[in-house]
């Protein structure tokens, strides 16, 4: 089952001048509603910066050992990236 699965959203295409914002992102796709209860982030990237796709794969691992060590109820809803 993956009720109890991180969910991580990558929000690429940083790089350019007009990239939605992680926040105007997180309240366009209703993040905080439909993820609610879950563990959740949003990661700005862009594959022009190999940085922020690493960023990313750290957060998703973060996110896997919280799971993992305090249990999926236990685990706090996380907020979107601002």
């Amino acid at each position: 089952e993956l009720r109890d699965a991180p969910v991580l959203f990558l929000l690429s295409k940083q790089d350019l001048p007009n990239a939605m914002r992680p926040a105007e992102a997180k309240e366009r796709m209703r993040l905080n509603e439909l993820f609610r209860g879950r563990v959740w982030d949003l990661v700005p990237t862009s594959i022009k910066d190999e940085a922020s796709v690493h960023r990313a794969l750290e957060r998703l691992v973060e996110m896997c050992r919280e799971i993992k060590a305090k249990g999926p109820s236990q685990v706090k809803e996380v907020a979107a990236v601002e």
